[in-house]
């Protein structure tokens, strides 16, 4: 689900968790803002988005609606710490975008609710409109000289991209000319790319098979034990035990996070729909007419991912493009088009949502190998099939007037394993090399 206004966007984010120690520090225009009178505030991190974004709603007894009104730029401050080891987690600031008041009273109020939403601050603020030209140069290269203009700290770019050509930025924002090239952006067949920033300002191009194909250890993320007996889910204290203190001396007590609520979230019936079943497209190539269909699902983190896309939905979307310009496009210019959106709504329409304590080293794209406990009693104490490989795509920081202070991981991944059921008929379908492979890679989850 890759648009920025889809229902991942919306996910349900209530905090529900213990309170954890933090200290916030925060101003808007040079002028403090009292803790005591922030009723939410959340900094949000997509692979989705250019710039990370901040939300905050604060009660106001008419010092910034009078003596200071807020104006469209000013910069706001945030210093978030959580106190368990006295290190920071965010120190970050951003540029005022939209504010909503809302009178909290009736008739002369005493006090208001503001509602603020701020963009990342860089040296240059991306919504100047440009005319250019950027000449046979690959995305890559362009998305590195849009990273300086726009005043990013740093720039990495972990593919090389095959798309080569003229970029013309007419009448177009930075910004608005960074999606542009992204949605024409090419590096490989079944891939696709994706340009971000962090809360550090540094921002980054890559592609899905890239990271998916990463060789860094993922993180583990184990269910916390009080909340799971709270939940009568069937993990008994000694199992636990004995599971994370095995999961700390194989893989060390840094590389493991403990949450204590998720969600599960699917939107692949949507998705299936309207896009993922299939899609074709056509165009002309000056030398004669090419007619394509995508509906290959090979970005695999778990044993089912619906591959065979074209003997269950019948639903196709069909694009027509012109004449490909190759003397000033690159050579998959429509294919890319087409790509992009299909493997984005393709990939990212199943998601798990976590809560966490705060985290200052979980980044956009790590993996994280997900140990979900089963609800029913069974043989194993774990839900084999939400368990499992993920990669984050959203990483939210969330601060409520209670005291509470949550870190919400956002994870995704283009399918579920199979319990023992369902694997044994998904077995009975396939060949038995096949099989195999795949009971082995349902072993291996954990």
């Amino acid at each position: 689900m890759a648009k920025e206004d889809t229902d991942v966007r919306k996910l349900d984010e209530a905090a529900v968790s213990p309170d954890v120690n933090f200290s916030l520090t925060m101003s808007i225009k040079g002028t403090s803002v009292t803790k005591h009178s922030i009723q939410t505030l959340v900094i949000r991190e997509w692979i989705f988005d250019l710039l990370p974004r901040i939300e905050i709603e604060i009660l106001d007894s008419g010092w910034f609606i009078d003596k200071f009104p807020f104006e469209d730029n000013d910069v706001i401050k945030v210093e978030l710490d959580h106190l368990s080891d006295g290190e920071g987690v965010v120190k970050t600031e951003f540029l005022l975008h939209d504010i909503e008041i809302i009178n909290a009273g009736v008739g002369k109020a005493e006090q208001a609710l503001v509602k603020i939403t701020g963009i990342l601050k860089t040296d240059n603020f991306p919504f100047e409109i440009k005319n250019r030209a950027f000449s046979q140069k690959t995305s890559d290269e362009v998305f590195e000289e849009l990273s300086n203009d726009i005043g990013f700290n740093s720039f990495t770019s972990r593919v090389t991209s095959k798309d080569k050509m003229s970029w013309i930025q007419s009448h177009q924002s930075d910004f608005d000319f960074s999606k542009h090239v992204l949605k024409r952006s090419f590096v490989n067949e079944n891939d696709t790319t994706f340009l971000y920033s962090d809360r550090d300002g540094n921002c980054v191009f890559t592609s899905l098979q890239t990271e998916l194909e990463n060789e860094n250890k993922p993180k583990i993320a184990m269910f916390n034990l009080e909340a799971s007996l709270l939940n009568n889910i069937n993990m008994q204290e000694d199992e636990y035990d004995e599971k994370v203190e095995d999961l700390k001396e194989q893989e060390g007590s840094e590389n493991l996070i403990f949450y204590r609520q998720w969600y599960f979230k699917n939107f692949q019936g949507t998705s299936n729909k309207e896009n993922s079943y299939g899609r074709t497209f056509s165009f002309n190539n000056t030398e004669d007419y090419v007619n394509r269909t995508m509906k290959d699902d090979k970005h695999d983190l778990t044993v089912h991912s619906l591959k065979e896309k074209d003997k269950i939905g019948k639903f196709v979307k069909n694009d027509t493009f012109g004449i490909l310009d190759i003397l000033n496009t690159h050579p998959e210019y429509f294919l890319s088009m087409v790509q992009n959106e299909y493997l984005k709504e393709n990939f990212f329409a199943n998601s798990v949502v976590l809560y966490t304590k705060p985290n200052e080293e979980l980044k956009l794209f790590d993996k994280i190998n997900l140990i979900v406990p089963t609800y029913f009693k069974a043989d194993s104490e774990i839900d084999i099939v939400h368990s499992g490989m993920y990669i984050v795509g959203g990483i939210i920081h969330e601060v409520q007037k209670s005291s509470i202070y949550s870190t919400i991981v956002i994870l995704f991944r283009n399918g579920l394993n199979l319990s023992d059921t369902q694997l044994k008929d998904f077995e009975s379908r396939h060949s038995s090399s096949d099989s195999s492979k795949k009971n082995e890679e349902k072993k291996t989850i954990l």
